[in-house]
């Protein structure tokens, strides 16, 4: 089976966040997605940590309710066992190690992020992908001894460059997003990238997810709703805070 346009959206972004170009050659895809998107929690913990920022108990609801539906798309191992057709990885212990720690360093860049300034640093994105990303990924490759591999095609090299400027651009907008919004809900609507991804598998090449993977991506999207009706509405009512 090859992996849907959903699964490599979520590949992609993993690698970019450090949470698993070694890991999750060795570990079950599933496995390693899950881990990654502890994220926003990272992230809002980050911040309480650090800037005292308060968050309130919808967004705290709302942050569980998104893990969930992340957890029936990536369908980890360690919670649904392994499909038929599918192999089970043996993978060390410390293995999910690389892919929490990439989460937790992605949480506290979240959180940085909320005190770069008012306005949009491409500078800054230019330096996290030059000095962060892109090191990593060389380390990983070198570690799990990897073998480096070019496209073969035009086309290929064409969709990694898009790929690259897509995630570039991404960025800029996380960027923007988290000067103006608190880190657990910001990075919480970067998640809406799993719903999108499968709409675009359906309409451009006809397949249709699994029960569980649409379910997962309505759980998604009702997290995100319920944040933006927190925000616009239900803070300004009452506010309970922690």
């Amino acid at each position: 089976n090859h992996p849907s346009w959903a699964d490599f959206s979520r590949h992609f972004e993993a690698v970019v966040s450090t949470q698993s170009t070694g890991a999750a050659s060795k570990m079950n895809y599933g496995d390693s997605v899950a881990i990654g998107s502890l994220v926003p929690i990272f992230a809002a913990i980050s911040s309480r940590i650090l800037w005292k920022e308060k968050l309130s108990v919808f967004t705290i609801l709302a942050l569980f309710i998104g893990l969930s539906g992340i957890l029936l798309v990536a369908k980890p191992t360690f919670l649904f066992g392994v499909s038929e057709g599918q192999e089970r990885k043996e993978y060390s212990p410390f293995f999910p190690l690389v892919p929490l720690t990439g989460g937790i360093l992605m949480g506290v860049a979240m959180s940085l992020m909320r005190r770069v300034g008012s306005q949009i640093s491409p500078i800054l994105v230019s330096i996290f992908v030059s000095c962060f990303v892109l090191p990593v990924g060389i380390v990983f490759q070198l570690v799990s001894r990897s073998e480096f591999v070019l496209p073969n095609c035009n086309q290929d090299r064409l969709i990694l460059c898009f790929g690259g400027l897509g995630m570039f651009l991404c960025l800029v907008c996380l960027n923007r997003g988290l000067t103006l919004e608190k880190s657990g809900p910001g990075t919480l609507v970067r998640n809406l990238d799993i719903p999108i991804a499968y709409g675009i598998q359906v309409i451009v090449f006809g397949r249709v997810p699994d029960v569980l993977s649409i379910l997962g991506g309505l759980l998604v999207v009702s997290s995100v709703v319920l944040v933006t009706v927190n925000k616009l509405f239900i803070e300004k009512c009452f506010k309970f805070e922690i």
